[in-house]
């Protein structure tokens, strides 16, 4: 599956030897090749690539490396740059961009392109110059990982988007899959342990800004910029602010589950949001009208659902000034708030926003 060509001298003896070689290489497909070599990747065909490879006892380089994948524009990988010590994957310089239209084994998003300039080692490797599309969403910024064998890994990022749709980055349904809570969802079992070990795996410091964020149909929040850390285990959000509806938001969350009993908590605050513009989201014809300022404040501590449900403490606020109300609109809206809550009785507190937003999400509103 791999055609191989090697031109080039080799001189020296036993103690001291040199080479320099001009290597070309040709495959049907990038898949089987990156198989061998233990990697998951995106299958692209055909693969051609050449370099020179040039070298001495204890160290291999490889300079002008040209690797092109893909048989069109839409879809490819391509990468050029220098990798300085192939032994020990040691000054990692190249150039690369990769087209496709998902990734694939990681996810059906898509289509996707991603540029930048990776430098660094095995143990840390920088994306600088980042450019990433995912269909009508583009972020910008760096990205940075440490893989020390004697530490967790950890994952350094600053994005920036003037525009994120969230159905591009799957956190909405597009528009092809329908109404996503009109299909019967599994809920989690109640008792036991949610899978909270994962956060002790990675570390992370994350920042991202975006000017815009976009639902399905609407815009859902503008001056995005948020903030989440990750050490040990202990995952905190925040600050995080936005403004929405005409209002300004900040808030913090965390889960720290390096107790046996995780801890969680939650830190809302608006200002001046238009009530009206925010219920009709979620309603035809919106059940009240108004200047709101709201507070929320929760925390809870538990390794399951019922646990972390039994724990939850807190208190909500709620002011509206120069507002209306329509009673019989609030009624209604009143009965399907309630019905969500007996719900949530009945099942956990995992279920209440699916109740509460059922009638939004069926509407295409969210």
């Amino acid at each position: 599956d791999l055609d191989v060509e090697i031109s080039g001298s080799v001189g020296g003896g036993k103690q001291r030897w040199d080479f320099e070689l001009e290597v070309s290489a040709s495959a049907p497909e990038t898949g089987p090749i990156a198989g061998r070599l233990g990697l998951e990747a995106p299958e692209f065909g055909p693969v051609q690539g050449s370099g020179k490879l040039s070298g001495k006892v204890g160290v291999v380089g490889l300079s002008e490396i040209s690797l092109e994948a893909g048989s069109d524009a839409e879809t490819g990988l391509r990468v050029t740059g220098e990798i300085g010590n192939l032994l020990q994957l040691r000054s990692l310089k190249l150039d690369t961009t990769l087209r496709a239209e998902s990734l694939r084994e990681f996810s059906s998003i898509g289509p996707v392109e991603i540029s930048g300039r990776v430098e660094g080692s095995r143990e840390q490797v920088k994306i600088r110059e980042m450019r990433v599309r995912l269909d009508e969403t583009h972020f910008t910024g760096e990205v940075e990982g440490s893989f020390a064998s004697d530490s967790r890994p950890h994952l350094t990022a600053r994005l920036e988007s003037p525009r994120i749709h969230l159905d591009d980055v799957g956190l909405a349904p597009r528009e092809e899959d329908g109404p996503r809570i009109s299909q019967p969802t599994a809920e989690p079992p109640k008792r036991e342990a949610l899978p909270f070990e994962p956060l002790h795996r990675l570390d992370a410091d994350v920042s991202l800004r975006a000017d815009r964020v976009v639902g399905r149909d609407d815009l859902l929040a503008e001056e995005v910029a948020l903030s989440l850390t990750l050490a040990d285990g202990d995952l905190q959000l925040g600050p995080v602010s936005l403004e929405f509806e005409g209002g300004s938001f900040t808030g913090n969350a965390r889960i720290d589950a390096r107790p046996d009993s995780p801890e969680l908590s939650l830190d809302l605050e608006g200002k001046e949001m238009h009530l009206g513009r925010a219920l009709a989201q979620i309603e035809e014809r919106p059940s009240a009208t108004g200047r709101t300022d709201l507070s929320l404040n929760l925390e809870s501590r538990g390794a399951s659902v019922d646990a972390l449900r039994s724990a939850l403490s807190g208190n909500a606020s709620l002011a509206i000034r120069e507002g209306q109300l329509h009673v019989e609109r609030m009624g209604l809206m009143a009965q399907h708030v309630v019905r969500g809550l007996s719900a949530s009785v009945r099942r956990g507190v995992t279920s209440t926003g699916r109740r509460v937003l059922g009638r939004s999400d069926a509407s295409n509103k969210t």
